[in-house]
């Protein structure tokens, strides 16, 4: 009876948008359950299970059957336990997926429509871009990609970013670093904003990080830093570097120097922001850009992350962006670049093929400009708004 009322509580004292909004919500919910359901598991999810049952019986998940270690698997720790939901049914980790994409959605139509620096039809744009966009339809209910996990805690670590609250970004990004590597760039940047130590986010950071791999150093041995072995070794998909691969017949292959060359990026920002100031959540989705940008595996479900913190950017600093729409802009095509890579590369293919032969051999000459101005436009920002958000 209590959840009953809490239900009725939740649903109907609110306004009539927002009741909208959550009965949008609930039937949402049942449509991408439904539609997942139904297209059960494909791409990468029968690898995952394969994965999930070599947990069960109790093996090492990063050592092949010859007892050495693999590049097959290559999540951090905290995605093993996923084998648990997967045991109570094999459909439940990527309903689970979904229903975190749902929510996430949910949560952010809501912040646009509360946030003070929201325009009438800012909640609109967001709820229409996180609840219909065919990128969450592909890398969820579709393919049951995990990346929406990383998305949610890189998402907590902006909002918490965003409102000071240093412990909790920390634990955020560490949660982020145990599945999946990419949160972990924006640490030193975080931890060393404004020449000295930031001791409250370290503190958060370094906790859940050594608690988390401690655990499963003591289940797994060292074979848990195969994830980051792999980093290194990653094949080349959808990046300038595959373009240029391409274009060239294979005569200039940049690959091996993606790793310096992203490097080198990073660097710039961190001298820029050390002698500037950029704003810190400005920085944290600059940092996300930069590594999406240079990095070699442009796996189109690595972009989630971005996907759920730009549009939070978005609302959260609308008031200083109304002076500076081309970061809009450039944000914009940036996301609509890499959801049209998704429907023409897995719903389009042949009709992208014959507009465009080979179009995601060709989508780094594409990607890297916008993602080059978008990094200028965000650096520019970000120092612009260094003395207001202090």
């Amino acid at each position: 009876m209590n959840i009953l009322v809490s239900l009725k509580t939740w649903f109907f004292e609110n306004s009539p948008q927002t009741r909208l909004l959550k009965l949008f919500f609930i039937l949402f919910l049942v449509v991408i359950t439904l539609f997942a359901i139904r297209l059960g598991a494909q791409h990468d999810y029968p690898a995952h299970i394969e994965f999930w049952k070599q947990v069960l019986r109790g093996d090492n998940p990063w050592l092949g059957l010859d007892g050495k270690p693999t590049f097959k698997n290559t999540y951090p720790p905290l995605w093993q336990p996923l084998a648990l939901v997967y045991k109570i049914h094999w459909i439940l980790p990527k309903l689970l997926y979904v229903w975190l994409w749902a929510g996430m959605s949910y949560w952010l139509t809501a912040y646009a429509a509360e946030n003070r620096n929201s325009t009438k039809w800012l909640p609109w744009a967001i709820g229409g871009f996180m609840f219909l966009n065919p990128h969450f339809w592909i890398e969820g209910p579709m393919f049951g990609h995990f990346d929406v996990i990383t998305g949610l805690f890189c998402l907590m670590a902006a909002h918490s970013i965003n409102k000071k609250n240093e412990v909790k970004a920390g634990i955020a990004l560490s949660l982020g670093l145990l599945i999946k590597l990419l949160p972990v760039v924006a640490v030193p940047f975080l931890v060393l904003k404004n020449k000295k130590i930031n001791w409250k986010l370290l503190k958060g950071f370094s906790g859940v990080t050594f608690l988390g791999y401690g655990l499963a150093f003591l289940m797994w041995g060292k074979s848990v830093i195969a994830p980051f072995l792999f980093t290194g070794v990653s094949t080349h998909y959808h990046s300038i570097y595959t373009s240029v691969l391409y274009a060239t017949d294979g005569r200039i292959d940049l690959t091996s120097y993606s790793n310096y060359l992203l490097l080198l990026a990073l660097t710039i920002i961190f001298i820029i922001n050390w002698f500037n100031k950029i704003d810190a959540l400005t920085l944290f989705v600059t940092i996300l850009v930069c590594v999406m940008t240079f990095f070699k595996n442009g796996g189109i479900q690595y972009y989630d992350s971005l996907f759920f913190v730009i549009p939070y950017w978005l609302v959260a600093r609308g008031d200083g962006l109304r002076s500076k729409p081309l970061s809009v802009y450039l944000a914009c095509i940036y996301l609509a670049l890499v959801s049209l890579l998704n429907i023409f590369h897995h719903l389009m293919k042949p009709l992208a093929d014959a507009i465009l032969p080979a179009f995601d051999q060709k989508f780094g000459f594409f990607i890297f400009p916008v993602g080059i101005c978008l990094l200028y436009s965000l650096v520019s920002f970000g120092k612009q708004l260094s003395t207001q958000y202090k």
